[in-house]
């Protein structure tokens, strides 16, 4: 009998009887999940999908999984598990997608694509949505894993060095690198994302949240290693890593946020997967969850065009020590838009969506005592 099985990849037994227990159903019939004193609770602690022969032990309480590794998935066989209760088809010529609805949610996929819709929010899975022989949409494992798990269970893997909770901010560009450059007559990226850098770190230790900086009240320059040496040394918990946008066309705008793509996927701008894997892969899943939250925050904030939670190689993403994020707070070279970023009252609100996204990632994952 053949099953989609949660387990905690360290151990090949679990107690079905005592806490934590295991509820399940069998594949092609529903799916289960893990449950620690309530639904949900601690499951990304060490969750993992997978296929797994179930053989369950006579007079015992015990279970023992073989695990068979597979890539993708039927997507609705994990609608049970994340506590799916509506879900809508549409189908046409030229973009079907399926919606599902959570007490607490609305995911909208895409057939044949890798855009996905949370509550509103453009987020880009790695993957695109692919249909097999039967017309069953699959999924990914990877996205299973370290999208929707960590947007709809609200918590994750903890591969991150929790603790006392430091925030590394990064301003980009600094001192002989000016960044995003379009007149002489208004600041140089550099000087607009370190003011927003500094705006952020005041709000953060007002909550008494330990926060450093890549670069601070100086015009520094720092190369890319430099960067992410920072944040080792520094002991950060999360890195964020802060620009603004350029575009040859006068008409981009919008708010866009970077992760890293998980191994084996393109980036969002590509098409080809690139097999490495980096540092900073180790937390696909928490800065997942840590760049959704900012790009959510900082939207509300603002109201600008959304342009996704996006996946790119980006050194500083590369080569992070933690859960990090990228985020592009809008195009100097779009007119209203520098506008806006020229203003106090527009880079003090881009802060306070950053703020809060940080806040709302760090009390999803960490306890009063630290992890």
């Amino acid at each position: 009998m053949h099953g989609l099985f949660i387990r905690n990849p360290d151990k090949g037994v679990n107690n079905l009887l005592a806490p934590p227990r295991a509820v399940m159903t069998f594949y092609g019939k529903g799916t289960f999940a893990f449950r620690e004193g309530g639904p949900y609770s601690g499951v990304m602690k060490w969750i993992r999908f997978g296929v797994a022969l179930l053989v369950c032990v006579a007079g015992t309480s015990r279970l023992l999984a073989e695990e068979v590794p597979l890539e993708w998935f039927p997507l609705d066989a994990f609608a049970g598990a994340f506590g799916v209760d509506s879900v809508v088809e549409t189908v046409n010529v030229t973009n079907s997608t399926v919606v599902w609805e959570t007490p607490g949610a609305t995911l909208r996929f895409f057939d044949g694509s890798r855009r996905l819709e949370f509550n509103g929010t453009l987020v880009w899975l790695n993957g695109a949505i692919s249909t097999n022989a039967m017309a069953e949409r699959m999924i990914s494992e990877t996205d299973l894993e370290s999208v929707l798990a960590p947007l709809l269970l609200a918590t994750v893997p903890s591969n991150a060095p929790w603790g006392t909770f430091v925030v590394v901010l990064d301003p980009g560009h600094g001192g002989v690198d000016p960044g995003a450059v379009v007149s002489t007559n208004v600041p140089y990226e550099k000087d607009l994302v370190l003011d927003v850098a500094k705006r952020v770190r005041r709000i953060l230790r007002q909550s008494g949240i330990v926060v450093r900086m890549t670069r601070r009240d100086d015009d520094k320059t720092l190369t890319l290693e430099d960067r992410t040496t920072i944040a080792r040394k520094r002991e950060g918990s999360v890195l964020v890593s802060i620009h603004a946008n350029k575009a040859a066309s006068r008409s981009a705008q919008g708010i866009e946020t970077f992760v890293l793509p998980a191994a084996g996927f393109p980036s969002t701008a590509s098409s080809e997967p690139v097999a490495e894997v980096y540092p900073g892969n180790l937390y696909d899943a928490e800065s997942l969850q840590l760049g959704y939250f900012i790009h959510r925050e900082l939207l509300d904030q603002v109201q600008a065009v959304d342009r996704g939670v996006k996946r790119a190689r980006y050194e500083v993403l590369r080569n992070a020590p933690c859960p990090a994020a990228l985020v592009e707070l809008g195009f100097m070279s779009h007119a209203a838009e520098l506008n806006k970023l020229n203003t106090e009252d527009y880079r003090q609100r881009l802060a306070e969506g950053i703020a809060q996204g940080v806040r709302i990632f760090m009390l999803q994952n960490t306890s009063p005592g630290g992890d």
